[in-house]
């Protein structure tokens, strides 16, 4: 039985790829005659799908599948046919998807959405991935630290500061309403963006938010606030609520990493240097 399934695998592999119509076809007559269609042809019409008119055929025969109730959607074909929308770049019914997901049971979840955002990130897509991660929140999808991490540094990179910093408020608030995971290493790298580029208002508010947001500070969001202490001059109090709730391993850390840097405490408040020092 292994070694037929092997034979199948490999004899399907070096068959002529079906075109997308000719799979549309079969799919529809298949439903007419039998009243079901096996769960293969489906995914072989995702991963050949990618012009409207075939994007159209794919998802007219996921929508009768799945109204037909010929089976549960899988992992797989849920991945195929957000492959299929991003191969097409077709963000507009990207988003759809992921809005429709509970009638499509394409479910976001640790795969999917991953997979969206890389392929945003990959044709800077920065408009429609900020809507796709502000969107997650509602369908009740739990933002992951890695893919919020993802999302932030995407768009700190592509020089989306604003957008940056409203992905990660956004997680922030979804805590209300899902699980949602954020990190100290995403707020470091957003305020090292904004510190670089001398954002100094943008610095303190997004400062002011790690220091009510509840997250463990490490060493690089330490030395950053120190830096951003220095800097606008007038950001002390949201520093030393983020000193308080650091480990001490970590404020040493921090202490240290700014040596390192050649960044000089002579410009950091008292205050704040003495708690660090604590």
């Amino acid at each position: 039985m292994v070694v037929l399934r092997i034979l199948t695998r490999r004899l399907s592999a070096s068959a002529p790829v079906a075109s997308a119509s000719s799979l549309h076809m079969e799919i529809v007559t298949r439903f007419a005659t039998h009243g079901n269609v096996p769960r293969t042809l489906l995914c072989d019409l995702a991963r050949v799908a990618s012009e409207p008119k075939e994007l159209d055929m794919m998802m007219e025969a996921h929508t009768h599948w799945v109204r037909a109730q010929a089976g549960p959607v899988t992992a797989e074909q849920a991945r195929l046919v957000v492959g299929a929308v991003c191969r097409a770049r077709d963000w507009r019914r990207l988003v759809e998807i992921f809005k429709a997901s509970r009638e499509l049971q394409i479910f976001p979840q640790d795969a999917i959405a991953p997979q969206a955002f890389e392929a945003l990130a990959h044709e800077g897509e920065w408009d429609s991935m900020l809507q796709l991660h502000k969107l997650l929140p509602s369908l009740r999808v739990p933002l992951r630290r890695k893919s919020i991490h993802y999302v932030v540094r995407k768009l700190a990179e592509a020089g989306e500061l604003a957008k940056a910093e409203e992905a990660l408020m956004t997680a922030l608030r979804a805590r209300s309403r899902v699980e949602s995971n954020v990190c100290a290493s995403t707020f470091a790298l957003l305020l090292r963006e904004m510190h670089k580029q001398e954002r100094l208002s943008d610095g303190r508010r997004l400062l002011a938010a790690a220091a009510t947001s509840g997250v463990a500070p490490n060493a690089g969001l330490l030395s950053l606030a120190c830096q951003v202490c220095a800097a606008s001059g007038d950001a002390e109090q949201e520093a030393l609520v983020l000193i308080g709730a650091a480990a001490a391993d970590e404020r040493a850390a921090a202490i240290e990493r700014l040596s390192k840097e050649g960044a000089s405490l002579s410009d950091v408040p008292a205050t704040v240097v003495q708690a660090m020092r604590a």
